[in-house]
């Protein structure tokens, strides 16, 4: 992504979905340092030990959000990706939801790693 982000320029992009994209991922790291730092830790204190100082009551506001931000991006790769490419999406929606609920979890640790 930052190799990337040296290559092409923001300013240089004509499609204005890859512009969305782009625009996004500036803000991947913050997301990533965010989520390794405070989401990881307030879940586990949360769980184990029924401290609610990170993760509380309100962090569940976040999940429509992140359903809607999910299949607002979903819907335009359909489009513009998988339909242009002849891909199907399957239909597996307990899948599905594991995916979105874990995949920053799993994921963030890995890309702050990258970042070093």
């Amino acid at each position: 992504m930052i190799e990337g982000f040296r290559h092409v320029k923001l300013k240089n992009v004509e499609n204005n979905y890859a512009k969305i994209f782009i625009f996004c991922d500036y803000f991947l790291f913050f997301i990533d340092f965010g989520v390794c730092f405070f989401y990881i830790p307030g879940i586990i204190l949360a769980l184990l030990c029924h401290i609610w100082l990170i993760v509380g009551p309100m962090t569940l506001l976040l999940l429509p959000f992140t359903f809607i931000f999910f299949f607002i991006m979903l819907s335009i790769e359909y489009r513009k990706v998988f339909k242009y490419m002849g891909l199907k999406i399957r239909k597996h929606y307990l899948a599905l939801l594991i995916f979105i609920l874990t995949y920053s979890i799993l994921l963030s640790p890995a890309c702050i790693k990258g970042y070093l």
